[in-house]
C-alpha cells in the first residue's frame, strides 16, 4: 500500500488514506487509446486502467500502426479468429464489471477478504472457456500460434520490412511471456517501487498461467479429482483471493490479447474490428 494522506485528530487518533501501491500510477499517459474500449461499455474503467498499467511497464509500440502484411490464406483463418473473438470478449462483463478486492480489518479480529461485485459463475465459466482459445498454446487460433504465422510471414518479406517489424513481434510476445509469470499488479509494484519478488508486493505469490489453469482444469472447464485447487479455497480467505487472483490474471492477459488483435487486424487490412 501507498499512504496517500494522514491526519491526527487533537485526541490522539491516526487517520490514514491509502492506495494499493499497483494503482498508486493513475492516471498515467497512454501512448494510444485502449484497445477494443469501444466494444465495451461506456462506464467501464478497466480498458484505460490495464492498459495504463500495461503501458507503465511495457512501453509496447502502438499496434494501430502495423502495416497490412500478405498473409497466407490458411494463416488469415487463424488471425481472424483470434481477432474476433477478442472483439466479443471485450463486450463479456466480467470484462465490464470493476471487480475489487475488499481488504478490511475491525478493532478487533483478524483481516477480513472479500471480493467486491464478483463476476458471476455464468460469466465467469463463459469467460473462461473463450480466454482458454486466446491463451491456450494448444488451440489453434492462439496467441502463440497466432505468432507463429506472423513470424512466417516476416520471415518471407525483404530484410529491412523484416529489421523493422521483428522487433514489434517480439515486444509483444516478451510482454505475454511475462505477464503468465507475474500479475500486471506485482510488475507495475516493482517497477515503481524498485522492489523484488523477496519483500511483501502485491500478489506477488501468483503465477497467472498456473493459477488460471488451476481454476480451468480444476473447476471452471474440467474437473480433475487429483488438482489441488481445492487447497486454495480451503477457506474463505484463500478462496477470495485467489479467485480474484484468477481474475485479474485473466483480465490482464485479455486486455494485452486486445492490444494484439488490433496488430492483427491492422495486418489483415484493419476491416474487422470497424465499429
Amino acid at each position: 500500500m501507498k499512504i496517500t494522506n494522514k491526519s491526527i485528530t487533537q485526541s490522539g487518533n491516526a487517520t490514514f488514506s491509502y492506495t494499493p501501491t499497483e494503482d498508486s500510477i493513475h492516471p498515467a499517459p497512454l501512448a494510444f487509446d485502449p484497445p477494443l474500449a469501444q466494444f465495451g461499455k461506456a462506464d467501464a474503467t478497466g480498458f484505460r486502467l490495464y492498459w495504463e498499467k500495461l503501458n507503465f511497464v511495457f512501453s509496447l509500440p502502438d499496434p494501430f500502426d502495423f502495416p497490412i502484411l500478405p498473409v497466407p490464406p490458411d494463416g488469415r483463418i487463424r488471425l481472424t479468429r483470434f481477432v474476433t473473438l477478442a472483439r466479443r470478449m471485450a463486450k463479456f462483463s466480467i470484462i465490464n464489471v470493476n471487480t475489487a478486492l475488499s481488504i478490511s480489518k475491525p478493532s478487533i479480529g483478524n483481516f477480513d477478504i472479500k471480493v467486491f461485485d464478483p463476476p458471476s459463475d455464468e460469466s465467469f465459466l463463459g469467460a473462461s472457456a473463450a480466454f482458454r482459445q486466446l491463451h491456450n498454446d494448444g488451440e489453434s487460433a492462439s496467441f502463440s500460434n497466432c505468432q507463429r504465422i506472423m513470424f512466417e510471414v516476416l520471415n518471407a518479406l525483404p530484410d529491412q520490412e523484416r529489421t523493422e517489424l521483428e522487433p514489434v513481434l517480439r515486444a509483444w510476445g516478451s510482454a505475454r511471456r511475462k505477464l503468465t509469470n507475474h500479475t500486471i499488479q506485482t510488475l507495475v509494484t516493482m517497477k515503481a517501487t524498485n522492489a523484488t519478488l523477496d519483500n511483501p508486493i502485491s500478489y506477488r505469490n501468483i503465477k497467472p498461467d498456473q493459477l488460471i489453469k488451476q481454476f480451468n482444469y480444476g473447476d471452471s472447464l474440467h474437473f480433475d479429482i487429483e488438482g489441488d485447487l481445492a487447497d486454495l479455497l480451503s477457506d474463505d480467505h484463500y478462496e477470495a483471493y485467489y479467485t480474484y487472483g484468477a481474475l485479474i490474471s485473466i483480465l490482464g492477459l485479455s486486455h494485452l490479447y486486445f492490444g494484439y488483435a488490433v496488430l492483427l487486424d491492422q495486418a489483415l487490412g484493419g476491416h474487422l474490428l470497424l465499429d
